[in-house]
């Protein structure tokens, strides 16, 4: 979250700050963080993945997955499968969603439009 939501929006974070629909969710923002412990294993694990809401408003988590897993078995390790995301929810996500090609989407100049 950007710093100044940490800062700010109370009606995200406190019942009598807030009003519909938010309220029903309060605290929709917190500070504190949701802590999940996995035991890896080896043979069955090859990589852990970390992503926030821009990904993930997009691509399932078995979109993510398989993906990334295509593309660690063409090249045989990790190395790149960031941009690969990036890559393949711009290229068929969002500029399918935005009725755009890749290329018309990737020349809007950062900003609001992007």
């Amino acid at each position: 979250l950007m710093v100044t939501r940490a800062m700010g929006d109370a009606y995200l974070k406190r019942k009598e700050k807030s009003f519909l629909p938010y309220s029903r969710y309060v605290p929709y923002i917190t500070c504190t963080p949701v802590i999940k412990t996995r035991r890896l294993d080896p043979e069955s694990d090859k990589f852990v993945l970390l992503a926030s809401d821009g990904l993930y408003n997009w691509m399932s988590n078995q979109e993510v997955v398989d993906v990334v897993r295509a593309y660690v078995d063409r090249t045989g390790n990790v190395s790149g499968a960031a941009q690969q995301l990036i890559d393949y929810v711009l290229r068929e996500k969002i500029a399918v969603a935005l009725n755009m090609s890749y290329e018309q989407l990737r020349r809007i100049n950062p900003g609001n439009r992007r």
